[in-house]
């Protein structure tokens, strides 16, 4: 919002610029006289309750998700390469992120986590990643489960 008051005073400033020198302010364009904006605190956040709630809830539905609790029930049972092949760092990472996030009040991390349906979808496909694995790769991963 400062950005766009910023330029707001920037055109202001043009258009004093290129008036007469002779001119009043009773001439200058009416878009001039408008009110110019407050300047808004950098630390502002729209909605910022609502998306700490919104991201407390949705941690919850992660937490709850059969196939997040899965990857996190095989996630020590996969070596390096398995783990890469699934993307289960990144995947497992998108609630771990959200709960660093939320510790520290990081809104615009939270707010990426308003529509958990999303981040589901990335547990969904990443369990049948593990489930597709080859069955050498799968015996592999039963066995040291």
């Amino acid at each position: 919002m400062n950005l766009i008051r910023n330029h707001i005073l920037y055109f202001k400033g043009k258009i004093e610029e290129e008036m007469p020198p002779d001119s009043s302010p009773e001439d200058y364009p009416e878009i001039y006289h408008r009110e110019t904006p407050p300047e808004t605190p950098r630390d502002y956040m729209a909605r910022a309750d609502e998306i700490r709630r919104n991201a407390r809830a949705a941690l919850e539905v992660y937490k709850q998700n059969e196939d997040y609790l899965f990857l996190l029930s095989i996630e020590d049972s996969l070596d390096k390469k398995q783990r890469e092949k699934i993307s289960l760092t990144n995947v497992l990472g998108y609630a771990r992120g959200l709960e660093i996030a939320i510790n520290k009040d990081d809104l615009i991390s939270m707010r990426r986590h308003e529509r958990p349906d999303n981040y589901i979808g990335a547990f969904t496909g990443c369990a049948n990643r593990v489930r597709a694995l080859t069955h050498s790769e799968y015996a592999q991963v039963s066995i040291q489960l």
